[in-house]
């Protein structure tokens, strides 16, 4: 089963809902079952389509991240991450809280997965997410769900959520004069 819905040309975070609503029950299937990441859906009822979707993968280790910014925070004293990716709402289920929910869930579900580390195991760590620069709307729906610093990295903007950190964020501490402060 194929599922279908009106396609914006907006361009919105790293795929597009043109490629992901056209997927077909078995890839949803399968995303659903991955160790390494979760998946959360939200689902039209009456219709039986999907309307929303948002993956976080993760823990993923630091020393995959190797732009300037990482390298200068020292990746912040993390060893793993957790980023959200395949995001994607139909535009007539935009700006109805749906996506704003997800972003919550999937940070609760990081909180827990860290939270129930042995103690001498527990982790700083951070939730991240790439958006195309000039994408507002995105920006500002990652800012509102708490995501404090935002980094500009080859023509896209990295957001981060700090989670177990209980003093200021690792990258706002520091005025830097290299150019590469949080905007």
């Amino acid at each position: 089963m194929c599922l279908t819905t009106s396609f914006s040309r907006k361009v919105a975070f790293w795929t597009q809902l043109k490629r992901e609503i056209l997927l077909p029950r078995e890839e949803w299937d399968r995303r659903l079952q991955r160790p390494t990441a979760y998946t959360f859906v939200a689902l039209k009822k009456e219709e039986d389509t999907i309307i929303s979707s948002l993956i976080v993968r993760g823990p993923l280790p630091t020393s995959d991240l190797t732009s300037p910014i990482w390298m200068q925070l020292g990746h912040a004293g993390c060893s793993e991450y957790w980023e959200i990716n395949a995001v994607f709402t139909t535009e007539n289920n935009r700006r109805k809280g749906v996506m704003s929910a997800m972003i919550d869930e999937a940070v609760r579900v990081v909180k827990k997965f860290v939270s129930e580390q042995q103690e001498d195991q527990k982790r700083k760590t951070f939730v991240r997410v790439l958006v195309l620069v000039g994408n507002e709307e995105a920006t500002g729906l990652y800012e509102k769900a708490g995501f404090t610093e935002k980094w500009e990295n080859s023509g896209e903007w990295e957001l981060v959520r700090w989670i177990g950190f209980d003093d200021a964020s690792p990258g706002a501490a520091s005025q830097r004069s290299d150019g590469l402060s949080p905007v």
